[in-house]
């Protein structure tokens, strides 16, 4: 907003956009709480069984254990940490029929769905990251095969930012197909909070 080129949706997007993942985000850990608040209300009324060195108090503490592993940790949420997704009209939502993946607070899956983080994958020299080539405002990534081939689309990104006067870096990586392959797209847009456009 300050360099002139958010537009005017940009701030009321951001409510839009936070809002929902951190509302389930809230969800997920309020379970969590309230699962481990019955467990400690379960050992608390039953503390003579807690300590007990009797079958009964074996059961008991078998039963307290299969109920915590059953909850499990919430810090074992990947898909809670990692796959906080946006939505607002200022992302570009239409893949030409492709379906959005399905949200599992267990596991994280990379994608690059609109709104997505983008996925930190290494290089092929093993020590760069995805997440080293960002620019400080919008980053390109364009994994088109040869430089002959160079989107057409790439240039039309390039054009355009330039004529909006915003700021965009075009990040090439035409040797990095296990990239690409999570990826998932030969143009891949990086807003500057790391979030796919």
């Amino acid at each position: 907003m300050v360099r002139g080129y958010g537009g005017p949706h940009l701030l009321p997007s951001y409510e839009v956009e936070m809002k929902p993942p951190i509302v389930r985000r809230l969800k997920i850990s309020q379970a969590h709480v309230l699962r481990s608040v019955a467990a400690s209300k379960l050992i608390n009324e039953n503390q003579s069984l807690m300590d007990a060195s009797t079958k009964s108090g074996n059961d008991f503490r078998k039963q307290v254990a299969e109920r915590l592993d059953e909850q499990g940790s919430m810090h074992a949420d990947h898909g809670v940490e990692l796959d906080s997704r946006y939505t607002s009209a200022i992302i570009f939502q239409d893949l030409d029929g492709g379906k959005e993946p399905n949200f599992d607070p267990k596991s994280y899956t990379p994608s690059t769905w609109p709104g997505a983080r983008a996925p930190h994958v290494f290089l092929q020299d093993g020590c760069t990251s995805t997440l080293d080539l960002y620019g400080k405002d919008f980053t390109l990534f364009d994994f088109t095969t040869s430089p002959d081939d160079t989107s057409i689309s790439g240039k039309v990104f390039a054009t355009v930012a330039k004529e909006l006067n915003i700021p965009l870096k075009i990040v090439t990586l035409r040797e990095e197909q296990h990239i690409r392959d999570i990826w998932e797209r030969n143009l891949v847009l990086v807003r500057p909070d790391e979030h796919i456009a």
